[in-house]
């Protein structure tokens, strides 16, 4: 989860000529190097961004494969839990769980048709 953590007011750019970027908020450079962690190991990732921070990164929605939801702080949580758009996203990632703990769990050795 992506939430607020600083709010960065941009005075320069390292872009020569660029203007700087409008003020923002921040999340944790821990929270592009998890995600993408995870990523690596073949974990099904479930990834929610406070609305206002920065898309950069992993949190960038035109960034594939990764499904983020955006959530609005300033609205009550069970609005968020409601909506179709977290049922979706959130059945999808426990569906990708539960096959992942099913393939881990299973014999290293089946019978098949050739061993009768």
């Amino acid at each position: 989860m992506n939430m607020q953590q600083v709010f960065a007011n941009y005075t320069m750019t390292n872009i020569p000529g660029g203007t700087p970027p409008p003020p923002s908020w921040e999340g944790a450079p821990f929270l592009q190097i998890e995600p993408s962690m995870g990523y690596q190991r073949g974990l099904p990732l479930l990834l929610i961004k406070e609305s206002g921070v920065n898309s950069i990164g992993v949190w960038n929605p035109s960034v594939v494969p990764f499904f983020i939801i955006e959530w609005d702080s300033s609205k009550p949580l069970d609005e968020f839990f409601n909506r179709v758009e977290w049922r979706e996203i959130f059945q999808n990632w426990v569906a990708q769980v539960r096959n992942g703990y099913f393939i881990q769990t299973q014999p290293s050795y089946r019978y098949g048709p050739d061993d009768l």
